[in-house]
Order: C-alpha cells, then structure tokens, then sequence
C-alpha cells in the first residue's frame, strides 16, 4: 500500500493542492488528510512549519519528534500536534514498518478547542488509549473525502472534532482507565472560586502528590496551570463578547486583584486585556 493524501483545495493558478492554509471561515476546517507509511529512514522538517494545526498519529512503529529543543519518542498510540509556524521535525529510523495518519486544520475555533480538550501548550506529544477507535475516525474523515458530497467542509470538520475527542478522552484513560470526571467537573463548575488540591485529590480517592501526576499525565499539565487557562478562556470570551471592563472581567473568573489578573494575562496571552478586548495584538 502507497501513502496517500486527500486535500480540500486547489491552488486555481496552478496544478497544485494546497495542503496548508490559515482561515477564520468556519470553526474548525480541514486543509488535508492521509496516512503515511515506511520502511525507510527518512527526516522530516520544515524549519518555518506551517499555516495550519497539525495532528499526526502513530499507528505503528516509532518516530523521533523534536518538540522545543528535546528530542522524544512517539509510538504507537502517540499524538502530536504541531500550531501554526511551529518549525517542527520528526525522523524514523527504518527499524520496523512505520504507519501514521494525519490531519492538518485551521478555523477561529481551532486553538480555543484543543485547550479545551486538554492538549495543554503546543506543540505536545501524548500517549492515549483508544487506539481502534481513533483509527476509525481517520478512516471515517477519509471516507468523507472520497464521498465528494455537499456539505463537506462541515462533515470534515465534525469527524477531526469526533477524532479530536476521542484522542482527548484517552489521554483521560491513560493512567489505569482513570478519567477524573469528578475533579475535573469540579473545575469547570467552580473555575471561579478558590479550588485547592487536596480537596479535588479527594474525589478521586489520590494523595495529593499522585493526583497532581495522575492529572499532569491526562491533560498534558497540572491542575493549578488547568485552571489559569480555563479562567482565561472565559476572560478572553468576556472580553469580546461582554461590554464589561477589565476590573468586571478579573472578578468574573476569579481574581479579587486586576493587576495581578493582568499581569498573568499578559504573560499566558502575549497582550494585555485592554489591548485583547480593543483588537490590538502586536
């Protein structure tokens, strides 16, 4: 079997698909898809990445991904995702048949999504269970392409979501099939208030040390940096959509202080509120 690709658009003034693009024109939106196979060693690497999101997935054998200077090992069951202009690069060392899928996305909901799934920062490398069932979901979102009937934008962008949650939901399976369901509903109910470890490590029947590990293993961070961002989320949300001022918006996700509410907002964000709440992103 031959690797293969399928790809949404064509670049009209030449005979070439366009397999990454950056566009705010639906939520989420897939540029490409396909799988890849191997048994030759090959280096992939493109110094100024690309436009799009990009999630590939192990289906067997090894590669050797860089992801922030480090060098790891993404197996079988392995995802990485790769943001926008990350100058990523991955190698496969030709010892076994090598086998991976992968998609390339973009969309104004694209970066929100993925933080809700609980990727954590990107670029990532986890390990999720569910192997079979994301392996139907590639092969669902290729079937789409193959169908070529209307509307098929918004089924793409419906089975990389299906894909999506389904790499999500076994990163939370990842730790002895354990999900944190409790914990992490205690989180998004109460983002607001003040919400300390020993307290969600008791719903999950964990020490407090465990529970920090367990959760850092499932959400690709650990519970304190969870919280900053799902408070940000909402600010960044407030702040768009709200006629509310910056002193309104802190106390709103839970921070009594809106200087200090700034100063983390500037630093996780890249800008300050009132500049994120006017448009002003440079």
């Amino acid at each position: 079997m031959q690797p293969y690709g399928y790809y949404s658009f064509i670049d009209h003034q030449s005979p070439f698909h366009v397999a990454s693009v950056a566009s705010d024109k639906y939520p989420l939106m897939v540029n490409c898809a396909g799988r890849y196979l191997a048994d030759a060693p090959f280096v992939t690497e493109l110094i100024r990445g690309r436009e799009d999101y990009y999630v590939l997935y192990v289906e067997r054998g090894e590669l050797e991904v860089f992801l922030n200077g480090s060098a790891y090992t993404a197996r079988s069951g392995s995802t990485v995702i790769f943001p926008p202009h990350y100058p990523y690069r991955y190698t496969y060392a030709g010892n076994e048949p090598l086998s991976y899928v992968w998609a390339h996305f973009t969309g104004s909901y694209a970066e929100r999504f993925l933080s809700e799934c609980g990727f954590g920062e990107l670029p990532c490398l986890h390990h999720s269970a569910c192997h079979s069932k994301i392996i139907s979901g590639f092969e669902k979102l290729f079937d789409i392409y193959r169908a070529h009937e209307p509307l098929q934008q918004q089924k793409l962008a419906c089975g990389l979501e299906d894909i999506l949650l389904r790499i999500a939901s076994g990163l939370r399976q990842g730790d002895g099939s354990r999900d944190l369901t409790r914990s992490l509903g205690y989180i998004h109910m109460l983002y607001s208030k003040e919400i300390r470890i020993p307290d969600l490590a008791k719903m999950e029947s964990l020490s407090n040390s465990r529970y920090i590990t367990v959760f850092k293993q499932c959400m690709g961070m650990p519970p304190s940096e969870y919280i900053i961002h799902l408070r940000l989320n909402v600010a960044c949300d407030l702040l768009k959509n709200r006629d509310m001022t910056v002193k309104e918006v802190a106390a709103c996700v839970g921070y009594d202080n809106p200087h200090f509410f700034s100063k983390i907002f500037k630093k996780k964000m890249g800008v300050s509120p009132q500049a994120y709440k006017e448009g002003v992103f440079s």
